[in-house]
């Protein structure tokens, strides 16, 4: 919450605005739909049943968006999240994983799984490109999400461009109709020193 003009008066902070007001509205322009839609004014002809469905699905998307929004939101002013190494197969969709090699990266599991649930919706049928370098992983999606220049494409690229920062890695610009993601490796665990046969103890 951040102080009024008053000095008494609080403002809402965005999530709240969001979470409370336009979901009001939103309520009620679905509710409505759906009664509609359900018959509750009497019998609608088809082009009147086609134009209520648009109306209801249109109220159901602008939820998603707003609970997006909402997400950016309390990201951007949460702490840091914890990194750790795990498997990056352990990361992705199961059905993203079949091309997977076993990698180890150094990153915040439940940042980079909620951003590769957004990168690798189920219906995404290209399987992913994997390229392992020296300290990063690079990794090739499939282009399921929608094109940047449409608002629903902007703010999923945008939640888990975040997403993937806050964990350790980042989303890359466009490559070939494909989006790009980059992880740090996690360190590999030092090799154990090679014995010379000496005990230490007399000859």
């Amino acid at each position: 919450m951040i102080a009024g003009r008053s000095g008494s008066e609080e403002v809402p902070s965005r999530p709240w605005f969001a979470a409370h007001e336009l979901f009001t509205c939103l309520n009620a322009v679905r509710g409505a739909s759906e009664l509609l839609l359900a018959g509750a004014a009497g019998p609608l002809s088809g082009e009147g049943l086609g134009a209520v469905a648009t109306i209801a699905e249109a109220a159901r998307e602008l939820e998603r968006h707003i609970r997006h929004c909402q997400a950016i939101d309390r990201l951007r002013e949460a702490p840091s999240p914890r990194r750790r190494p795990i498997a990056l197969a352990d990361l992705l969709p199961a059905k993203a994983t079949a091309s997977v090699p076993e990698v180890p990266v150094l990153v915040a599991p439940e940042e980079a799984r909620a951003a590769f649930a957004l990168l690798c919706p189920p219906r995404a049928g290209q399987p992913l490109q994997v390229c392992e370098r020296h300290r990063t992983v690079r990794i090739a999606l499939s282009d399921a999400l929608p094109e940047p220049g449409t608002g629903r494409g902007r703010i999923l690229l945008e939640l888990a461009g975040l997403q993937l920062r806050r964990s350790g890695g980042r989303l890359l610009p466009r490559e070939h109709a494909r989006l790009l993601v980059l992880l740090p490796k996690a360190p590999s665990s030092p090799e154990p020193e090679a014995s010379d046969g000496k005990s230490g103890g007399a000859p």
